[in-house]
């Protein structure tokens, strides 16, 4: 089941929220719970047996913290996204630090809701898809959403995960044609996830795990082009 949680502090807010999820048409089966302190949603979501979409207000009461929350949920539910709501633009610089799905600024509601909790179910669902590779005689499962980038060594490619490396038989352009859009290539011999980029400079990506991802003379413009797109559509 998956379960669309709101976390703000105030109750009409919180409310208004949950009414309009209601009356979105999601291509799932959901359920939606609201909460108005963190510490209770974490518990209460504790007992939940499913999939999460987290939408949380930045600023709480009580000295309570929307992104602290957020690293939290992250620990706590593998199974989840989660969505900053908020009223102030104060604190955007900060909310990077724990890989929100997408930002909603609260006088725009209306038209991010819908656009966000789509993106948050697409990843999800991408969170679960798997590619089988080959290496050696043995076949190895590697979920999707654990690869930071792919590379090409002669007739071989190279599966980069955050602290492993599998090296495959399986051929580069293949690989290629089954990822989802977070995934572009970027040089000849790179593809990379848009998903794991803490840093875009002009010759390189620099991932969450601090590998670099060099990005060639023929892929520039195009590749800083895709990757302003896919951050336009985070926020």
């Amino acid at each position: 089941m998956l379960y669309i949680i709101v976390c703000d502090d105030e109750q009409k807010q919180k409310d208004m929220i949950m009414n309009k999820i209601s009356k979105l048409t999601i291509n799932r089966e959901y359920i939606i719970k609201g909460f108005e302190d963190a510490d209770e949603m974490v518990e209460e979501c504790s007992k939940l047996n499913g999939e999460f979409i987290f939408i949380i207000d930045i600023v709480l009461k009580n000295q309570q913290d929307g992104i602290k929350t957020a690293k939290i949920i992250n620990e706590k539910f593998k199974q989840s996204i989660h969505i900053y709501i908020t009223s102030y633009l104060n604190r955007v610089t900060d909310i990077f630090n724990t890989d929100p799905c997408y930002f909603i600024y609260k006088p725009e509601l209306d038209l991010r809701l819908h656009q966000a909790i789509n993106k948050a179910v697409y990843l999800l669902d991408s969170k679960k898809k798997k590619i089988v590779f080959h290496s050696g005689s043995d076949e190895i499962v590697i979920l999707v959403d654990k690869i930071y980038s792919i590379e090409r060594i002669k007739r071989y490619s190279l599966i980069h995960c955050e602290d492993k490396t599998f090296k495959v038989k399986e051929n580069f352009q293949q690989i290629y044609e089954q990822l989802p859009q977070c995934f572009e290539q970027c040089h000849r011999c790179y593809i990379v996830n848009f998903q794991k980029v803490k840093m875009h400079t002009k010759n390189d990506f620099i991932l969450a795990n601090n590998s670099l991802i060099p990005i060639s003379r023929n892929y520039k413009n195009q590749i800083t082009e895709k990757f302003q797109i896919f951050l336009s559509k985070e926020v």
